[in-house]
């Protein structure tokens, strides 16, 4: 003997199209959603690529609680810690004059020979 099917609960017009709104609703905001999360990815790849600290900065901004990839972010974070010290650097040496900036460089590069230091140091005092 079998038991009679449950009966399925009656679903008025109303109600069905208040749901069909609500998941199309619901589907646009995931859509938009991840249409930022597309954008905010791809600003921060370009600021990664060529943009300046100042850049690089806002683009993490915009990244963080995101759901845009951890580990981009954290590449960012470090390329921004490079852009910094790379535009400290160039601000110190140009506040040094020919001469500071050349021996900043010589500090850097220790395989430039000490002659050609030399030189460059004395055709920049003649220039």
């Amino acid at each position: 003997v079998q038991a009679p099917a449950p009966e399925l609960p009656k679903v008025t017009p109303q109600e069905l199209a208040e749901r069909q709104v609500t998941e199309m609703t619901q589907t646009a905001q995931a859509a938009a959603r991840a249409a930022a999360v597309a954008a905010t990815t791809q600003s921060l790849r370009e600021s990664i690529a060529r943009g300046t600290a100042d850049h690089l900065r806002a683009a993490l901004a915009a990244a963080r609680g995101t759901l845009v990839d951890p580990v981009l972010v954290a590449d960012a974070e470090k390329k921004l810690q490079q852009k910094e010290a790379d535009e400290a650097t160039a601000a110190a040496e140009a506040a040094m004059g020919p001469d500071g900036a050349l021996r900043a460089a010589a500090a850097r590069a220790e395989e430039i020979p000490v002659g050609w230091l030399v030189q460059a140091a004395g055709k920049a005092r003649q220039e």
